[in-house]
């Protein structure tokens, strides 16, 4: 029930977005203050869950805080399964300008999503890894380059401008343990980047509103199936679990269906991308 009722705030909160003429992003979800667990039974409706996805969210500034509140982010990192890395679109892509062949760099990138940061912190939780990890790679307010078609372009933008962590989760010692997927969300879907205003060195990102002003996400769910098909994946190969899960599944064909539609779901291309591991996801 807790769960619930955040979630209901942030979803108000989202939907108060869709508004005539244009506006300066400083609306949407507020920002986290304390860390806080999401809980979500998965199972059949009108069952008990079969069992629990836990969503942990942090405040984002501890990346960046005091060495103690670092340390528990790492600790968050290293407990959890998938890592979920939020990209902001315009901050990835505005402005971009070609500075050598096949070279793009972005006025923005460093300062918004701080993939310098994000690397130190995979890199100290990733030491040693034994366990297989999922690391997605989730753009946020990215509509306007969809909508273009520039999927393609967020693509190769996110493979630049994390080009330091990719080559760190390629590594020949961690290759084989971690899956790695982007999968770009349209937040709103009828609110989009308009342009972006300088003051005092400080980027100001404006959007506006399309013809048809209506909340309508699109993709919202992707990280979601990829995390319950890496979960699944992993958890059936282990000892135990694979015989409990072949016992629900024997005895209950409609959720075994249901969680072959919800993998079967995921994108791949137009913009989506596993980059490696797809062997982690793959649900026999």
């Amino acid at each position: 029930m807790e769960t619930l009722g955040i979630l209901q705030n942030c979803l108000g909160d989202l939907k108060s977005l869709v508004r005539q003429g244009n506006f300066q992003a400083t609306g949407g979800i507020r920002g986290t203050e304390e860390p806080r667990t999401f809980k979500f039974g998965i199972g059949k409706p009108g069952h008990d869950p079969a069992f629990q996805l836990c969503f942990q969210d942090y405040p984002g500034g501890w990346i960046e805080s005091n060495p103690q509140k670092k340390e528990s982010v790492l600790a968050f990192i290293k407990e959890s399964d998938a890592v979920v890395i939020t990209i902001d679109a315009p901050g990835l892509m505005e402005p971009y300008q070609p500075y050598e062949q096949d070279k793009w760099k972005s006025r923005w990138h460093e300062k918004i999503n701080k993939p310098l940061t994000i690397t130190t912190l995979l890199k100290n939780a990733y030491r040693g890894l034994e366990q297989p990890k999922l690391v997605i790679f989730a753009l946020v307010r990215c509509e306007k380059y969809i909508m273009e078609g520039n999927s393609a372009a967020l693509l190769n933008r996110v493979q630049q401008g994390y080009k330091t962590l990719l080559v760190f989760l390629g590594a020949e010692a961690l290759r084989q343990n971690v899956a790695v997927v982007v999968t770009p969300v349209q937040t709103v879907g009828s609110v989009i980047f308009s342009r972006v205003e300088v003051r005092d060195g400080q980027p100001f990102f404006w959007f506006r509103q399309t013809a048809n002003p209506q909340y309508n996400p699109i993709d919202s769910e992707q990280p979601l199936r990829y995390i319950l098909r890496f979960v699944l994946k992993k958890y059936t190969e282990r000892k135990g679990f694979w015989a409990w899960l072949g016992r629900l599944f024997r005895k209950d064909t409609p959720f075994k269906q249901a969680v072959a539609e919800m993998a079967k779901g995921c994108k791949n291309g137009d913009g989506f991308a596993v980059l490696q591991g797809q062997n982690l996801l793959n649900i026999r």
